[in-house]
């Protein structure tokens, strides 16, 4: 029987294993190998020994899937194939391609490009390959025999592979006294050296690594809007306790920003609550009943979650180049009634479309900023968002309406409405410039509701 219809026999077998139909299912890919024609003459002679697959796996935009990952090779007849590798649908890219026999020693490899093998092959690592939803793929690719060949040779500084360690996760989320299964970001850290990052998604995740089986390593969890989890972990007793089990990660929901400050502090105050603990994502944590929170950074950006008594919040300050920001997530503050947030780096996107009871926003100067989106109906009287910033006309004419919107539909009348170029310069010109239609809702307001519009339109 000749290695197509093996093929075809064991891909029909894994589409009809599963009758799990929906949008989110994983597709599958397995691998088979080949001598090139210029050596082998199309025979797959040599393959006697080989008993797994080492495979390394990156997302095309760098991501890692998992490294030296071990996968079995089946045998039917002569040929060889790898048992199925679940994915999610996406774009992939191999980066190591290692065929070693039972007792671990290797065997085959695909060179890297620039390699002095790598023209013996068609295609040389990095080679990428498509995942889609619900169908299994067959992967073929041409191998060398290493026998009298250097690493180099492969583009390789040593051949040195163990067997990945790996564990499941899976993440969830406590909110309004309901838990889901959420996606994350995940990374494993040697003290402060990163190992590796992973993007987790709703589902069991299967975090893959190489290092020190024995060695103590710390796991940090993050997602925008929860609080961040924390664990060192030695992998040979964490195996153990888990015993073959998920570990489970439970998120609180919390309110949560990021930050990349190079020896700068970070200064935010909140009012109304008294019971508020702030991580801020390096290991240390602050509990104010004040309100007041100042944290010292050296370096890197870093995931800050706020918990604790947040539906009591009122007021959320930082201002004046203290609140560097890169993201900031206010979700998880229901009774927030004035923001006042400016004159610093990002964020770009303001969501406020959780905030319904917000009476007043200013977030004037936030050099990065590009999208403001505000709840569809509100109490807001007075709004700054004047710049220097990134919003275009089409997102000045949505604000504009917007505030213009629920003014006359809950007779909002005196309130204030800046959108200066500059920063308190109401000699400067109109961001955007807003639309003929979008000034005249301005004017509307400013003859009609007694609105204070700066600059004057």
């Amino acid at each position: 029987m000749n290695k197509i219809f093996y093929l075809l026999i064991l891909v029909f077998a894994i589409q009809n294993c599963s009758t799990d139909e929906t949008p989110d299912q994983p597709g599958k890919v397995n691998f088979s190998f080949q001598l090139p024609e210029a050596s082998s003459g199309g025979r797959t002679s040599g393959f006697d020994e080989v008993q797994s697959l080492v495979l390394s796996v990156k997302k095309t935009n760098g991501e890692v899937v998992f490294t030296q990952k071990h996968i079995e090779v089946l045998r039917f007849g002569d040929e060889l194939i790898t048992s199925p590798l679940e994915l999610v649908p996406g774009n992939y890219s191999i980066t190591d391609f290692i065929l070693t026999n039972s007792e671990n020693d290797i065997l085959f490899v695909i060179p890297h490009k620039g390699s002095r093998l790598a023209a013996a092959v068609a295609h040389p690592l990095p080679y990428n390959f498509y995942i889609s939803k619900n169908n299994v793929s067959n992967v073929v690719v041409e191998v060398l025999d290493i026998h009298h060949r250097t690493p180099a040779d492969f583009g390789y500084a040593s051949f040195n592979i163990s067997e990945a360690m790996a564990f499941d996760i899976v993440v969830m989320a406590a909110e309004s006294g309901r838990v889901n299964i959420i996606g994350a970001q995940a990374s494993i850290w040697d003290q402060n050296d990163l190992v590796e990052e992973f993007t987790l998604g709703a589902k069991v995740n299967t975090l893959s690594f190489k290092g020190d089986p024995d060695k103590t390593y710390t796991l940090r969890v993050a997602q925008s809007g929860y609080g961040s989890f924390t664990r060192d972990f030695i992998y040979t007793v964490l195996t153990e306790e888990l015993n073959g089990r998920s570990l489970q990660v439970l998120l609180p929901a919390a309110f949560t920003l990021t930050t990349s400050l190079y020896d700068s502090p970070f200064r935010m105050t909140f009012e109304g609550a008294s019971d508020l603990v702030v991580d801020w994502g390096d290991g240390t944590t602050t509990t104010s009943v004040q309100g007041d929170f100042e944290h010292q950074y050296d370096s890197g950006q870093h995931h800050i979650s706020v918990t604790g008594d947040l539906a009591s919040v009122s007021s959320f300050y930082a201002y004046y180049g203290d609140g560097d920001m890169d993201s900031i997530n206010f979700k998880h503050l229901p009774n927030l009634e004035q923001l006042r947030m400016g004159l610093h780096e990002g964020p770009a996107v303001v969501d406020l479309t959780h905030n319904q009871k917000l009476t007043g926003v200013d977030i004037s100067g936030l050099n990065s900023l590009i999208e403001v989106r505000l709840p569809e109906s509100h109490q807001i009287r007075w709004m700054s968002f004047s710049g220097p910033n990134l919003l275009d006309t089409e997102e000045i004419d949505a604000i504009i309406h917007n505030i213009y919107d629920n003014a006359i539909r809950h007779d909002i009348r005196g309130g204030s409405l800046e959108l200066s170029k500059e920063w308190f310069d109401w000699e400067a010109e109109l961001l955007g410039p807003p639309s003929p239609e979008a000034i005249d809702e301005m004017i509307y307001l400013r003859d009609q509701y007694e609105w204070t519009v700066n600059p004057i339109p």
